[in-house]
């Protein structure tokens, strides 16, 4: 048998989703832009720049101009070397060659000169598909095995068995001059395109595969390391204090949990059976909203980023779809996030308890203080009928003489106790007009406070507004208008 879902009581209304979500947007906004004043305002200059990022800059920025390769811009931004084939070309300086002398500067005077280049990494070709294997060599350009190595695998050209001569890979005529614009369709054109198309994404050529060469070493990739390591070091003060700010410390400092969005917006966190949350259940709630905007500070951008979506999108969701209202971190901490404004909340069962007694249209108020009446009129007749039998009992000579006096004028005993009976009588009066003058010396109650009294207190005890209208309407002619509205059953 499914089990019944708890609900709050009915004096609690949830913040609508849509409440929610504009709150949670107002406080990605301030996290993002205090993200933004962390960086600028300690990440680069107190970090960055004192870090080893512009060192690391500078020895990257070294390394790949001496390997003649790669066109160097600025410091740390480099890209190919692409040319344009125009007809104002000159036919010894036709494209392809261009891209021949950056690849044979690479292998033939960078690699002999630079113990930094190391020429046995392997690379996958962007040709063929097949595994370029290393040079294990001497890196010697008279050497005939290095020079058939490069030749083979980064120029394209292939040995023949019967003239054991290099020859290009592109069939065609490479011993005729090229002609300045009338060339794109004959054999140059097809071995410029080998060499390197900048046509097809990703590019691919000979030439691409020797810059690929150029981006495994080893070196290279340790002031690549360096740089992002510096990067990632401007950015923990953003990735970690923004959240922290807003997320952990704010709703700390704020009563019941708020954030700036849920302040803004008039939301709430309380416990889920309608009290007020423990400061316990505050800490570990927000600790955990902290933890999942902490995953943005993983040095792994490509998976801090999509994990840190995955993990709100579930959180957001679960909000949506969840009949009790609640996510995830309030599943777990047993909270809710509720409308502030509609709603009424104490800090313990006791605290309501002491609230409903002592409103002064509460059904318990109202039986408290007729029971106290009873007992003061109690008293009043107990403390009147002590004096009227002690002073009976009083046998001194002025009661004796009085009783006397008395008795002649009486006629007859009817008369004496009728007189007995005014005496009595005239006691009570007199406490009547006392409590008469306390009654109305008590403090007049404004109608419109004691009309939103009465409201809250329904509201207490389940009924909307309507409720209370209706009911009011119904009691008119038999009760008392300020009459409580009874608990419904």
């Amino acid at each position: 048998m499914e089990k019944p879902i708890k609900k709050t009581p009915s004096r609690i209304t949830n913040a609508t989703v849509g409440r929610s979500t504009f709150s949670f947007l107002i406080d990605l906004g301030f996290t993002l832009a205090m993200m933004l004043i962390l960086y600028y305002a300690i990440g680069r200059p107190l970090i960055l720049n004192q870090n080893d990022y512009y060192p690391a800059i500078d020895d990257q920025t070294s390394y790949v101009t001496s390997s003649r390769l790669l066109d160097v811009k600025d410091k740390g931004n480099f890209s190919y070397c692409i040319y344009d084939d125009t007809e104002a070309t000159a036919p010894e300086d036709y494209a392809y060659k261009k891209y021949i002398n950056h690849m044979w500067d690479y292998f033939m005077v960078a690699l002999p000169e630079n113990s930094l280049i190391n020429p046995n990494n392997k690379v996958t070709s962007t040709v063929n598909g097949e595994e370029i294997p290393g040079y294990e060599g001497k890196v010697d350009p008279k050497d005939q095995n290095y020079g058939k190595w490069v030749y083979r695998y980064y120029f394209g050209y292939v040995e023949t068995a019967t003239e054991h001569s290099f020859v290009p890979s592109v069939e065609g005529d490479f011993t005729s001059k090229p002609v300045a614009g009338k060339d794109d369709t004959r054999y140059h054109y097809a071995l410029k395109m080998e060499l390197f198309d900048n046509g097809t994404s990703p590019f691919k050529g000979h030439y691409v595969d020797a810059v690929a060469h150029l981006s495994t070493q080893p070196k290279l990739s340790e002031y690549s390391n360096r740089i992002r390591l510096a990067q990632y070091a401007a950015t923990i003060p953003s990735f970690v204090g923004a959240p922290i700010i807003f997320f952990f410390i704010l709703p700390l400092c704020i009563p019941n949990g708020r954030t700036l969005g849920k302040l803004f917006l008039g939301v709430a966190v309380i416990d889920f059976d309608g009290y007020k949350a423990s400061r316990f259940q505050i800490i570990v709630r927000q600790a955990i909203i902290t933890f999942i905007w902490l995953v943005l500070a993983l040095p792994w951008q490509v998976v801090a980023v999509p994990l840190f979506t995955l993990l709100m999108l579930v959180d957001y969701m679960t909000r949506v779809l969840s009949k009790k209202g609640q996510a995830i971190h309030d599943m777990l901490m047993h909270t809710l996030s509720i409308d502030a404004k509609k709603s009424i909340w104490f800090a313990s069962e006791e605290e309501e308890k002491e609230f409903v007694e002592q409103h002064p249209h509460s059904p318990v108020s109202k039986a408290l203080k007729a029971q106290a009446e009873e007992e003061k009129q109690d008293v009043v007749a107990a403390t009147t009928s002590a004096m009227i039998e002690a002073e009976e009992k009083i046998l001194d000579l002025s009661t004796i003489n009085k009783r006397r006096e008395e008795a002649r004028r009486m006629t007859s005993f009817d008369e004496f106790e009728k007189k007995s009976d005014e005496e009595f009588a005239k006691r009570e009066e007199e406490a009547a007009a006392r409590k008469q003058e306390e009654d109305d010396s008590a403090e007049v109650v404004d109608p419109e406070a004691e009309e939103q009294a009465l409201k809250d207190l329904a509201k207490l005890e389940g009924y909307t507004e309507e409720d209370l209208a209706a009911m009011n309407d119904d009691s008119t002619e038999d009760e008392d208008p300020d009459a409580f509205v009874d608990e419904k059953k």
